[in-house]
């Protein structure tokens, strides 16, 4: 079921708790990439150079979505 339209405009308090919450998704998203891209490697038995790769690219993965969440947490409203 869909909710009734509610013409009340979104306060302050609000966004940001829905900007807050995307980031923290953002961020949780980053970081789950990287512990799988890390734990993979460890459980299937060493370093080589192609889990090296993964390794680097899920780095990379998480560095930017950590930097696109604290992005996100710039717009917060006083």
């Amino acid at each position: 079921m869909s909710e009734a339209f509610d013409p009340r405009p979104i306060t302050k308090a609000a966004k940001n708790e829905r900007r807050k919450l995307l980031a923290t998704t953002i961020n949780t998203v980053g970081l789950t990439v990287f512990a799988v891209g890390f734990i993979t490697p460890m459980l299937a038995g060493g370093l080589t150079r192609s889990s090296a790769l993964t390794l680097g690219a899920s780095f990379a993965i998480l560095a930017m979505s950590h930097l696109i969440a604290r992005r996100l947490l710039r717009g917060l409203e006083d």
